[in-house]
């Protein structure tokens, strides 16, 4: 059985209850025995009423509905979370989508938040034109888009970067030549001024 996966209990549920349903595991009392097992010690304590009353006939039910309640975001929680506006980073956009999809509730007013802090996170050079692609295609068409868009970008960024460094580099060993040639000038004329007994100007 699959340990506890605080970060996403219904997906833990879900393949929790799949192994029940593969070993033929349908009591209330063993469902709740490897559910238990399957919790790891420091979070036993979020579920220590049930544990304590677990005599009763859907004790199985009462921990789960006690381990989703504790560890899932309240909807508040969630939007708070997106209004949070968790950094891009380094992440292709359409994976950082796919974090905002999961954290929101999946209604129409979520998904326009969604969409609205998606694209605000976005490098703000390319906002623009993202923008206007979400005018003719869905978002999910557009964030595979925009992936290539940043990388692009990104690469001509740093090309340019790469550019301007080699540039400065060129210009610093220009210079020195010049100021090599220079000392070399000043050398000589001092050297001929001694030669020749010539005063100082």
């Amino acid at each position: 059985m699959y340990l506890l996966f605080p970060h996403d209990p219904e997906v833990w549920f879900a393949a929790l209850e799949s192994q029940f349903e593969t070993r033929h595991i349908t009591s209330q009392r063993r469902k709740y025995t490897y559910a238990f097992e399957s919790l790891p010690r420091d979070h036993i304590v979020a579920v220590r009423e049930v544990v304590l009353n677990s005599n009763v006939p859907n004790v199985y039910d009462r921990l789960k509905e006690a381990i989703l309640r504790y560890f899932l975001l309240s909807r508040e929680e969630r939007l708070r979370t997106l209004l949070a506006r968790h950094p891009l980073g380094d992440a292709k956009p359409s994976h950082y989508l796919t974090r905002l999809q999961s954290l929101a509730e999946l209604t129409a007013a979520d998904s326009e938040i969604v969409k609205e802090l998606w694209l605000e996170s976005l490098p703000s050079h390319i906002q623009p034109t993202v923008t206007t692609l979400l005018e003719d295609a869905p978002l999910n068409q557009v964030t595979l888009r925009a992936d290539k868009i940043l990388a692009r970008t990104s690469n001509r960024s740093n090309y340019i970067v790469a550019s301007t460094a080699r540039s400065n580099v060129d210009m610093d060993a220009s210079h020195f030549q010049t100021q090599g040639d220079r000392d070399d000038c000043i050398h000589t004329r001092l050297s001929f001024q001694d030669c020749c007994n010539i005063p100082e100007p």
